[in-house]
């Protein structure tokens, strides 16, 4: 494997059909390595924060404000 790859140890659960980064943890449900690396390394390697959701790469965000709402004064 070259050295420059994002997810270096990628291996195959025969349980849920998938591969996955041992260090991240991320899937892919391609069932050829090559394809499941190629989709793989779309992503950073990092342990994903619980906090922070993760657009696709390629995709576009808007970033929405929550409101909150005001208790009834009535």
């Amino acid at each position: 494997m070259e050295s420059d790859m994002k997810h270096a140890v990628v291996r195959w659960n025969p349980a849920t059909r998938q591969h996955f980064c041992t260090h991240c943890g991320r899937t892919s449900d391609a069932i050829n390595f090559a394809d499941a690396l190629e989709q793989l390394e779309k992503y950073d390697c990092a342990v994903p924060s619980i906090d922070v959701a993760m657009p696709e790469p390629g995709t576009e965000t808007i970033r929405l404000n929550r409101i909150k709402k005001l208790p009834d004064s009535t």
